[in-house]
């Protein structure tokens, strides 16, 4: 039987490690032979991609029955990666590790909405694939498909007439996002985070809601974000500071600054991750709340934190907490 050696890439923290044996992972056997030298075959995980230091970015779109509409999606991938230490480039460069690969046809969707004067585009679809490869690798391959709708129960308010008028950088921005947890992870999440396009910030934050604890980094991130001018953008900011639980603690005066925000979406958002994240400095904010609309869910965030059940009753909750140490 021949000897073999076993290696495994673990990064973390920014540190490639390398440790040996490690158990269920592929034995690498030395050829006869050649005393000391390894023949690695190509690699199958996706792990490689984070060790990458620079990408060429090449993004192609089409648009139905337009022919002059473009999207920033090249441009946004160029500032994400290069702000988790990625030297991206657009196009064709020379020296590039990999090269990442973007193809979408878009599709404007008119919908006849009751009472308005002409069809409005409130819908779009994309199809398409985006790709990485790397000489020595597995190409990576993640095909793309995605629909903006704002489906039933929605107030329309405004009524896109033209077809370039169509949601298409909220069906971008998802399939870009989902792309970038696949391949580089959070880090990646969290500087779209930073990104100019609003649904494509939008669309990370969302993605982080299902992360949790392993997107820490996002916590300052989202923290500010509860300061941004569009109130959805600051309930979802909310609600995912809630997913990281008690790990979401630094973001507690923020988040107590929020509780008094002018949406009641945005303030309701912001009770129940106090609640979730269950610091006891919070205490006094969400007492102030059971004098408001939303006094039950300040009542159930005051529950969980303090192990009390007051219920909505707002003195005995007052009464208690003054009594304490």
């Amino acid at each position: 039987m021949s000897k073999g050696v076993c290696i495994k890439r673990v990064v973390q923290a920014g540190l490639i490690l390398l440790f040996a044996p490690l158990v269920g992972c592929t034995v690498l056997p030395v050829p006869s032979g050649t005393p000391g030298v390894i023949h690695f075959p190509t690699v199958e995980s996706a792990d490689w991609v984070t060790s990458l230091g620079s990408v060429c970015i090449q993004v192609e779109q089409s648009y139905t029955g337009l022919s002059s509409h473009t999207e920033p999606i090249a441009e946004e991938l160029q500032g994400i990666l290069s702000r988790i230490g990625v030297q991206a480039t657009i196009g064709e460069g020379a020296g590039c590790e990999a090269v990442l690969s973007v193809t979408l046809q878009f599709t404007p969707i008119a919908e006849d909405v009751m009472g308005s004067v002409s069809d409005c585009y409130l819908d779009a679809e994309a199809t398409g694939e985006a790709t990485l490869s790397a000489a020595g690798y597995r190409t990576l391959t993640l095909p793309l498909k995605h629909s903006s709708s704002p489906g039933g129960g929605f107030i329309i308010y405004v009524c896109p007439t033209q077809p370039d008028e169509a949601p298409f950088d909220t069906v971008w921005a998802g399939e870009v996002t989902q792309m970038l947890r696949e391949w580089w992870g959070s880090p990646a999440l969290v500087s779209a985070l930073k990104a100019d396009t609003y649904a494509l910030r939008w669309a990370a934050t969302y993605q982080l809601t299902s992360i949790g604890p392993e997107a820490s980094g996002a916590i300052p991130v989202l923290a500010e974000m509860l300061s941004d001018v569009d109130p959805q953008t600051r309930a979802t900011a909310a609600e995912a500071l809630g997913a990281f639980g008690p790990a979401g603690a630094e973001a507690v005066p923020a988040l107590i600054e929020a509780i008094n925000d002018t949406e009641p979406n945005v303030r309701y958002a912001v009770i129940v991750a106090l609640g979730e994240i269950g610091d006891s400095q919070a205490v006094p904010a969400l007492i102030k709340e059971l004098d408001w609309e939303f006094n039950s869910y300040a009542a159930r965030a005051l529950e969980s934190i303090t192990g009390q059940d007051f219920g909505e009753n707002a003195a005995a909750w007052r009464q208690w907490w003054e009594s304490q140490p």
